[in-house]
């Protein structure tokens, strides 16, 4: 999926003001030009009304000036909400946002409504366009990811039906955007989320593994640290049996996954050197999991770890389980080849 600018946005007087100057543009030097920023689909509503943008160079690299006192740093792309404009009308008209306003939300419950998803819409990124609700509502659209500002929709949908708020609208407006929620949430945080299912006949590794991908479908990676824990060591188990491995529970989980790879490497299953040393690294991966788990998850009375860590630790296990999977799924599929092809040997047969 293309990918939108993320932006850095400062406004002035966020820090000491800094010396302005006009770029010299036969450079080469790269900057963020509302020309560069506008084909990429990044923050329209601050390239109005200046053609060319006042830039400095400071701690951290070009600045570009696209609007009274913001400034906005061009970093790498990531996944940002990705609304066509045909999407954006129908949208703007299900919520009543031609006069600035968004359904009947008063700037208060507008900030609560928001909290719920997980998102401060009081903060200066998302005013950068204005402060009314429905440009605070468009930043949004902006610069969310695509999860996050599917499951907004989909709750301003349901508050709509909740308070009858129906006027100027029809049920084919109504069915259009609840497509365009369906498949923004279509996008979750989690690339290989659906890596993360049972693979043995269950009761509680089935369970484990539900609740660890609503989680993530809820968008709350760090409050199931513990669950996927859980899950890991339930994978690992079942994964390794096969393998000739003992597995305990007094034996620790890393020291498993340490004689599973050595088994694939003596096996002839890893191709590359490269694989084996990924697969190594994730022993100690494994290691420090124990320690977020016991001080750092629900699984005690713990304060939990930050969203974005969560997220990683959920994006590096689910990319590794994914990998586990296909690899585990070629090694059945040549022991089978392999049995197939064996000569048939009667011992009955003296001959």
């Amino acid at each position: 999926m293309a990918g939108r600018i993320s932006c850095v946005i400062r406004h002035a007087n966020a820090r000491a003001p800094m010396p302005w100057t006009r770029p010299d543009w036969s450079s080469r030097q790269k900057v963020a030009t509302p020309t560069t920023l506008r084909k990429r689909g990044s923050l329209l509503t601050l390239m109005r009304n200046r053609k060319r943008p006042l830039h400095t160079t400071g701690p951290k690299g070009p600045f570009a000036v696209l609007g009274r006192g913001v400034r906005v740093r061009e970093v790498e792309t990531e996944d940002m909400a990705e609304i066509s404009a045909l999407e954006r009308r129908k949208l703007e008209k299900l919520l009543g946002m031609g006069d600035g306003y968004v359904l009947n939300f008063s700037d208060r419950t507008y900030a609560e409504f928001f909290l719920d998803f997980r998102v401060d819409i009081d903060s200066a990124q998302f005013r950068v366009g204005g402060d009314s609700k429905a440009k605070r509502m468009r930043t949004f659209w902006d610069i969310g990811q695509n999860h996050t500002v599917g499951k907004v929709l989909e709750g301003l949908i349901a508050y709509r039906l909740q308070f009858k708020l129906l006027r100027d609208s029809n049920s084919s407006l109504e069915d259009d955007c609840r497509k365009i929620a369906q498949r923004l949430l279509s996008n979750l945080p989690v690339a290989d989320l659906e890596a993360l299912t049972a693979i043995a006949d269950e009761r509680d590794f089935e369970v484990v593994a539900q609740h660890v991908r609503e989680a993530i479908e809820k968008n709350q990676p760090e409050g199931a640290l513990d669950r996927l824990h859980t899950f890991v060591n339930k994978f690992i188990r079942v994964t390794c049996e096969p393998h000739g491995i003992t597995v305990s529970r007094d034996k620790p989980l890393h020291s498993v996954f340490g004689e599973y790879v050595k088994a694939l490497r003596g096996s002839g299953h890893l191709e590359s050197a490269m694989t084996e040393r990924i697969l190594r690294s994730s022993i100690s991966v494994l290691e420090a999991f124990n320690d977020v788990r016991n001080n750092k998850s629900l699984a005690h009375d713990n304060p939990i770890l930050n969203y974005d860590e969560s997220l990683l630790i959920f994006n590096h296990v689910a990319s590794s389980i994914r990998f586990i999977k296909a690899l585990e799924a070629k090694i059945k599929t040549k022991v089978s080849v392999q049995k197939t092809e064996e000569p048939f040997w009667d011992e009955s047969i003296p001959f």
